[in-house]
């Protein structure tokens, strides 16, 4: 169980990561011109299979209607709303994953336009402004997804963000918000734990 004072400290993030689900379920209008990309060469991103010496995540399952998957042993899950956002947070370094997985939206839209919908909808919290990015599509679980990256507001904890998104093919909508807090794990324990979780991913409905 977290300490009260750790909680205290996500219970922004847990109300940001909900709201940000039922903005994304009613922001469809276009924008008026797309990020650019980043370039390849500074993304950090997994691929479309984890490494052999990756394991993967043996802790809480995270169960919805568009998928499973597991967070790493020792986090603690949590949901505000089950049906639209499960989280998880490591109590030892606060890093956190937000599992969101908005209303149905129809049928799929090309990836560029989900990356330009999402950009819009996460520069409107006012703590994601810092250093946002549009970063090189990545393939997660066998889906083509969205990748996006900012810096919290030292308001509240200093943190690293980044969104890994896409609309399924049977029209459902995935992101997967991490939380890492600043100086608690490594670039390279970071990807470790992003390959550990993504490992498990299950899609319900599809196969891709």
């Amino acid at each position: 169980m977290l300490h009260p004072s750790a909680a205290r400290r996500l219970a922004p993030l847990v109300l940001v990561g909900a709201l940000l689900l039922t903005t994304a379920a009613c922001d469809d209008s276009e924008p008026t011109s797309s990020p650019e990309p980043a370039a390849s060469s500074t993304a950090s991103s997994p691929s479309s299979s984890p490494t052999p010496s990756v394991q993967p995540a043996a802790g809480p399952v995270i169960d919805s209607r568009a998928l499973t998957v597991r967070l790493p042993r020792g986090w603690r899950k949590s949901t505000i709303v089950p049906t639209l956002n499960q989280s998880g947070t490591d109590p030892a370094t606060r890093d956190r994953l937000s599992v969101g997985f908005p209303p149905y939206w129809g049928d799929p839209e090309p990836l560029p336009k989900q990356t330009r919908t999402a950009t819009r909808r996460l520069k409107k919290v006012p703590s994601y402004t810092g250093g946002m990015r549009v970063l090189d599509p990545v393939t997660v679980a066998g889906v083509p997804m969205y990748h996006i990256t900012f810096r919290g507001d030292p308001g509240l904890d200093v943190y690293d963000g980044e969104e890994y998104g896409a609309q399924l093919p049977n029209g459902q909508m995935v992101m997967f918000l991490f939380y890492w807090t600043k100086d608690a794990t490594s670039e390279a324990e970071r990807e470790q734990l992003r390959q550990s979780i993504f490992a498990t991913i299950r899609w319900k409905g599809f196969t891709p």
